[in-house]
C-alpha cells in the first residue's frame, strides 16, 4: 500500500509539478523515484538537491484540495452521506449541507476548526464590553462563512426574516429561543443543530472567565431545556448582544445625533483626514442599523462636512461643491456611499500628490491645554473684578465713627444726645 507524505498538519504535499509526494522508510520521494531533501519547519517541501542548499518551498495546492485527496484515498467522508464524486466548494466545509460524521478523522478536524477560538492571542478574548461588541460580531460572521453556518437567518415578532449579526435589533432573545428549540428538536440530527453546537463552542472559547462568569447568571437563556438539553449557539450570541450593549432609544438617538449635528466634529478630531472621518461615520451607521433603526440619508450634512473642509489650495472643497452642483443639476446621481467614495478618492488623490493640506492644522493635545488655559484665564479675570468692585464699594460707603459715640454715658448723664440736628439714644 502506498504511504502518502503529510506536513506537520496532516494533509499531503505535492511537487512542483503538482505531484503528490511518497514516503518510503522515512524518507520523501516523487513519483519519479527522486528523495527531497529539504523542508520548510511546517512539514512542507523545498526546491534544492542533496548538495545544494534549501531551496524556496515549493507551492502547495489550496488547502480544500489537499482534504479533497484525502477524503478520496481514505473513503471516509466527513458528510454523512453515500460515496459519491468529490464537490468543490470554497472552503472544505460547505463543500455540503449534510452532517457532519464526527466519528471520521476530517469530520473531527472541521469541528475542531469551527470551535477554535477566534482569537489568536487569549489576551484579546472578548470581555463583554460594548466597545469591542462590533469587531466581536465581524470575526463570527468571518468563522461563520468559513464553516458555512447558516443559522444566523431568524424570524422576529412580526414574521419577518433577520440577520441576528446585522440587524439583532429586531430579534427579541425569546424569537432566538424560539427559533433555536426548534432547530434543536429536530430529529435526526441536521447540519443546523450541529452548528448550533460549534457556534456556542467557538463563542464559549473565546471569552474571558469574567465574561463566562456573567453569562453563566443567564443560562435560562441560552441552554435549550429537557427533553433537548442543549446549548444554542444562537441563544448564547443574543444574550452577549443584550449584555454588552444598552438596548435604549436614548443611544440610539445619541447616535443619530451624531450623524446628524456631530459630523463636523468628527471631521475635527480627525484633523481633516477624510478616509479616517468616514471611517467613524460608517461605524456609526452601522451600530444603528444593527439597533433596528435605519439612520436614513445624511447626504446634506455629508456635503456641508465636505466642503467645510480648509484645505490650503481649496481643491477637495472645490471638487465636492462640482459634485453638489452636478447633482443639483441632474448630471450625477449622489447617496451616501456614492458621495464618500468620491470625497476618499480625491482626498487620496490630493494626498499622493502632497497636495492637501489642512490650514493652521493644531495638535490636538495643543488645542486642548489651550481651551483649559483660556478658561482659567477667563475665571482668574472674573473673580479679580468681582473682588475689586466690593472694595471699592466698601470704601465708597464706610465712615469714620466719632469717638464719643463708642463711650458709654456716666453715671448720671443723660443717655440721649442731639448732634447737628438728629438724635442719638445710647
Amino acid at each position: 500500500m502506498v504511504a502518502y507524505a503529510v506536513s506537520n498538519d496532516g494533509l499531503p504535499i505535492y511537487d512542483t509539478r503538482g505531484r503528490v509526494l511518497i514516503t518510503v522508510g522515512g524518507e520523501i520521494y516523487n513519483v519519479e523515484g527522486h528523495r527531497v531533501w529539504h523542508f520548510t519547519p511546517e512539514g512542507e517541501p523545498c526546491a534544492g538537491g542533496e548538495l545544494d542548499p534549501a531551496g524556496p518551498p515549493v507551492r502547495q495546492p489550496l488547502r480544500v484540495q489537499r482534504l479533497q485527496f484525502l477524503m478520496s484515498i481514505s473513503g471516509a467522508r466527513p458528510f454523512a452521506t453515500a460515496r459519491g464524486a468529490i464537490r468543490l466548494a470554497m472552503t472544505p466545509a460547505r463543500a455540503s449541507r449534510d452532517p457532519i460524521d464526527y466519528t471520521t478523522k476530517t469530520g473531527s478536524s472541521l469541528y475542531d476548526r469551527a470551535t477554535k477560538s477566534l482569537f489568536t492571542d487569549t489576551k484579546d478574548a472578548y470581555d463583554l464590553k460594548s466597545d469591542g461588541l462590533m469587531n466581536f460580531l465581524d470575526a463570527i460572521n468571518c468563522r461563520g462563512r468559513e464553516c458555512g453556518w447558516e443559522i444566523f437567518t431568524i424570524n422576529n415578532t412580526a414574521g419577518d426574516a433577520k440577520n441576528l449579526l446585522t440587524e439583532h435589533g429586531d430579534l427579541t432573545i425569546q424569537n432566538v429561543l424560539d427559533h433555536a428549540t426548534a432547530v434543536l428538536q429536530a430529529a435526526p440530527i441536521t447540519r443546523h443543530a450541529q452548528e448550533e453546537g460549534q457556534l456556542f463552542a467557538c463563542i464559549n472559547n473565546s471569552m474571558t472567565q469574567g465574561a463566562i462568569d456573567v453569562l453563566n447568571l443567564r443560562r435560562d437563556k441560552f441552554l435549550i431545556p429537557a427533553p433537548v438539553d442543549e446549548y444554542s449557539g444562537t441563544c448564547f450570541l443574543r444574550v452577549i448582544i443584550a449584555e454588552a450593549q444598552v438596548d435604549t432609544r436614548a443611544t440610539t438617538n445619541l447616535l443619530l445625533g451624531q450623524l446628524t449635528s456631530g459630523l463636523p466634529d468628527i471631521m475635527a478630531k480627525e484633523g481633516g483626514n477624510v478616509k479616517s472621518f468616514n471611517l467613524q461615520v460608517l461605524s456609526i451607521v452601522r451600530r444603528v442599523k444593527r439597533r433596528g433603526t435605519d439612520p436614513g440619508s445624511i447626504l446634506p450634512q455629508l456635503l456641508r462636512v465636505y466642503m467645510s473642509v480648509d484645505d490650503k489650495e481649496g481643491k477637495f472643497a472645490r471638487h465636492i461643491k462640482n459634485l453638489n452642483n452636478n447633482y443639483i443639476d441632474g448630471t450625477i446621481n449622489l447617496s451616501d456611499t456614492v458621495l464618500m467614495t468620491k470625497a476618499e478618492a480625491k482626498y487620496e488623490e490630493l494626498c499622493e500628490d502632497d497636495a492637501f493640506e489642512i490650514v493652521n492644522k493644531k495638535d490636538d493635545t495643543i488645542m486642548a491645554l489651550q481651551t483649559q488655559v483660556e478658561a482659567l484665564s477667563t475665571e482668574l479675570t472674573t473673580k479679580k473684578k468681582s473682588n475689586e468692585g466690593g472694595r471699592s464699594s466698601e470704601k465708597g460707603t464706610s465712615k469714620k465713627v466719632p469717638d464719643w459715640m463708642n463711650k458709654a454715658p456716666k453715671s448720671g448723664e443723660p443717655k440721649t444726645k442731639t448732634k447737628d440736628g438728629k438724635t442719638y439714644h445710647w
